[in-house]
């Protein structure tokens, strides 16, 4: 026999994981903004799937901590869209040593 029960429920959760993936892009694709921009539609993706992550995160997070994963993920954004130096976020976040 060349399939055991093991390799059967390892495909079934491979293929639940699947139809999740693809539920979850048809919902992104679908709720975000539209644009016949091929650039400004992968942005508009890009933006909604961030807020959709950040949102789910958040509702997980004491209300102490949702300020600073807001920060954080602030940050995160501006530092890879090159608005806020690493010299710049490691200041913030250490503070300014004296040499």
């Amino acid at each position: 026999m060349l399939w055991s029960r093991g390799s059967e429920r390892l495909i079934a959760c491979k293929f639940d994981v699947t139809l999740y993936v693809v539920s979850a892009l048809k919902f992104i694709f679908h709720r975000s903004s539209k644009s016949p921009i091929t650039s400004k539609r992968i942005a508009n993706i890009i933006d909604f799937m961030t807020f959709e992550v950040y949102k789910y995160a958040a509702r997980g997070l004491y209300e102490e901590h949702k300020f600073l994963f807001t920060l954080l993920l602030t940050l995160k954004i501006d530092m890879q869209s090159n608005k806020v130096k690493h010299e710049e976020f490691l200041t913030l976040i250490k503070g300014k040593r004296k040499m």
